[in-house]
């Protein structure tokens, strides 16, 4: 039984995909010409088809060089928050939800805050953890602070994200991922990676959700 659900922001929570693809299209631009412009989630799955830590090594890039990459880019993200949307069936399925939730997200905590507050100033509320860039650590290292903190078996936690990134992470830990396809990768990709669950839209997550018996309330 799942005692804890976890979950992404970006492409999961949030309908960010175009914004994300157009402030990889600016840097790609201006000072790192080597990363490839990205119009679409096919596109998007080349880019960053492993970890993202190591996704742009491919292209010639050091460590130093990506990390820059990833800091300027989440803070044109935050500058264009007010853009996003929730997706709001997930978001009010989630409110009803008697299941503890958790965010773990690489996105500044005030990107998240300004998103979710754009939908309503209580959603926040449903989420008693919320794990943004600002604290240190991998996501791994994060997953498993939570783990702990609430004592939780690695069989009663589920993890639902949209990227490669994110199944490996979670079978590294090992515990099971809902991997969405209305994200940033597209559900053919993610199949082969085989995460534990798959879903293509935010009705088959819902379905999923109560399949599993995670209700809501």
């Amino acid at each position: 039984m799942k005692k804890r659900l976890i979950f992404d922001f970006d492409g999961v929570l949030a309908d960010s995909l175009f914004v994300t693809m157009e402030n990889i299209n600016y840097l790609s631009k201006n000072g790192f010409d080597k990363i490839p412009v990205v119009y679409n989630q096919n596109e998007m799955s080349h880019l960053f088809d492993v970890k993202l830590s190591d996704s742009l090594l491919k292209y010639g890039y050091d460590r130093k060089e990506i990390k820059e990459f990833f800091n300027m880019h989440t803070s044109m993200m935050c500058r264009d928050a007010d853009k996003i949307f929730v997706f709001k069936e997930i978001i009010n399925f989630l409110w009803r939800s008697n299941l503890p939730i958790s965010i773990v997200s690489s996105s500044y905590l005030v990107y998240m805050e300004t998103i979710l507050n754009n939908y309503s100033k209580d959603v926040l509320q449903k989420f008693d953890e919320v794990y943004g860039r600002e604290i240190q650590g991998s996501k791994i290292e994060k997953i498993n602070n939570i783990l702990c903190k609430y004592g939780l078996k690695k069989c009663e936690v589920l993890y639902v994200g949209d990227t490669v990134s994110d199944i490996l992470t979670c079978k590294e830990i090992g515990i099971d991922i809902v991997a969405v396809g209305y994200g940033f990768h597209p559900y053919e990709y993610l199949l082969n990676f085989a995460p534990d669950y798959i879903v293509r839209d935010e009705n088959e997550l819902i379905n999923l959700l109560d399949m599993l018996h995670i209700k809501a309330a």
